[in-house]
């Protein structure tokens, strides 16, 4: 079974199953049993990790083959500790920030959905209206109108080649859902909207504080920030990754010189970091506090953000709906151009 056979929410059920389930006092294999109930499209997984612990093997041993290192190495942790209940709780609360994210990044594709039904009002006017209402125009001598040809055009395309019209969209829907299924084209597609003044900002801010989530996390289990920074690039975009592993390859010199603004050149990546990640460094290296101070920088990055795409995305569906209407009515503006046009003719 692969990591990508557990779906994020997948993950969150489980770690809060697994909370419920150990902070009830109930034995480790047992828990693993009851999860194969609670969890019946994982059954195989869970009962073949009960199987696992029952040979005398730690849970997280098992886990690795299977989930991130985000999820798995403060399950270690929690079991060298005796704080795994704990520790799966503090992972369903980080999981369910992550799904936040995403929920409220999902909220983007909103303008593009009017602009869409513009069209596609339009294309509706231009195959069912527009053909019956020429009809009843006078004939005029001459070359025939852009909205004549149009839907002439049109109505050919539809009549003569349907099938190789739906074909064709069939395949650009089928092929535009596999490619938004694969994790490479989403991280391209939201790194581009970076160059989007403001949103750009938005985008930074959520990952950057959803990272700093699991940095707090990952650290307040006994990881250190180095090894939690290198466990953790997967849950940045990857032109974020650059900017925290510079901080790894200079922490030798300590955290508050590796992330010392100042000092650093206009390229470096780490001139990219929110101000509150910097701080969040800065404190550590002075506290030794690391889960703290990151968990402190999370929450502020997280709000941040979302409001930023609560308001993009408000403006954005006021223009994306002046831009629908537009578009919506244009057939309908060139056909009482061309009524017109005819009555102007005939009065000739």
């Amino acid at each position: 079974m692969s990591k990508q056979s557990f779906r994020l929410v997948d993950l969150k059920m489980a770690a809060s199953f697994m909370h419920n389930l150990l902070d009830s006092g109930i034995p480790i294999d047992q828990a693993l049993v009851e999860m194969s109930k609670l969890q019946k499209p994982h059954k195989e997984f869970w009962l073949a990790a009960s199987i696992h612990c029952r040979n005398g093997y730690p849970l997280s041993s098992y886990l690795k083959q299977h989930w991130p290192s985000t999820t798995t190495a403060p399950v270690e942790i929690g079991e060298l500790t005796g704080k795994l209940p704990e520790i799966f709780k503090q992972v369903e609360e980080t999981i369910s920030l992550q799904l936040q994210i995403r929920k409220k990044l999902g909220l983007l594709i909103i303008p593009a959905g009017y602009i869409l039904s513009g069209f596609g009002v339009c294309l509706f006017f231009l195959i069912g209206v527009i053909p019956t209402l020429i009809k009843g125009l006078p004939r005029t001598q001459g070359e025939k109108s852009f909205i004549v040809r149009l839907t002439e055009g049109i109505q050919f395309l539809i009549h003569d080649h349907s099938l190789l019209m739906l074909g064709g969209l069939v395949a650009i829907i089928g092929l535009g859902n596999h490619l938004l299924k694969q994790s490479e084209v989403r991280q391209a597609l939201l790194a581009k909207l970076d160059y989007v003044p403001g949103l750009g900002m938005a985008i930074r801010a959520l990952y950057y504080g959803l990272w700093s989530k699991y940095i707090g996390v990952m650290t307040g289990c006994g990881i250190a920030p180095i090894d939690a920074i290198r466990c953790s690039n997967n849950l940045l975009l990857s032109y974020m990754v650059p900017s925290v592993m510079a901080i790894a390859e200079n922490a030798p010199r300590g955290l508050s010189e590796a992330v010392d603004l100042d000092r650093l050149p206009e390229h470096d990546p780490r001139q990219h970091l929110p101000v509150f990640v910097v701080n969040a460094f800065r404190l550590t290296d002075s506290t030794g506090d690391s889960d703290k101070h990151f968990q402190k920088a999370s929450q502020p990055l997280i709000n941040i953000g979302m409001e930023i795409i609560e308001r993009f995305v408000d403006i954005s569906r006021l223009v994306a709906i002046m831009v629908a209407a537009v578009v919506g009515v244009t057939p309908m503006l060139m056909y009482f151009i061309q009524m017109a046009e005819s009555a102007k003719v005939v009065g000739q």
